[in-house]
């Protein structure tokens, strides 16, 4: 596995992770389950390329990661962040989000443009993983805060 930048889910005796694959062009996502960390299960592969472009996401293009990747009922939300061109600045990214019922296939609910971007010259909002917890939630990210390139980590909160 040439992977980065994990996120992982466990559900009922597996773990499920989404992550950078190095394979794929711009780093185009890959999401595998496993029991043992010995053998993994390919569930989607270069997710954006083979799903989400068809659905007209052309944003997301390089440098991809994964955020977060959460069950919410019956729907796993997976948080990915990516840019349209190599960025001005190490360390770029925008956030988007996918949706699917069986972890196979994914609707895109950003292809248009994605959710959230921060300020400065590349407008960096990546890394962005979520913790909800009876009816809270914690969202934090890296987020390029001002115009010269510098990320920070932040976070948005409801109690």
């Amino acid at each position: 596995m040439n992977a980065k930048d994990p996120a992982a889910l466990w559900e009922g005796g597996r773990y499920v992770i989404a992550y950078s694959d190095l394979g794929n062009p711009g780093h185009d996502l890959t999401i595998v389950e496993t029991e043992d960390f010995k053998e993994f299960r390919v569930l989607a592969r270069s997710l954006i390329r083979s799903q989400l472009a068809a659905q007209g996401n052309t944003w997301a293009v390089t440098h991809i990661h994964a955020g977060a990747l959460v069950k919410a009922g019956n729907y796993y939300l997976l948080l990915y962040d990516a840019l349209p061109r190599e960025p001005a600045c190490f360390g770029s990214g925008w956030m988007g989000m996918a949706l699917s019922r069986d972890l196979r296939r994914w609707v895109d609910l950003t292809p248009r443009s994605p959710l959230w971007r921060g300020a400065g010259i590349d407008l960096t909002f990546r890394y962005v993983d979520v913790v909800v917890e009876e009816g809270r939630y914690l969202l934090y990210a890296e987020e390029e805060t001002t115009g010269a390139g510098r990320k920070d980590l932040v976070v948005y909160y409801a109690a």
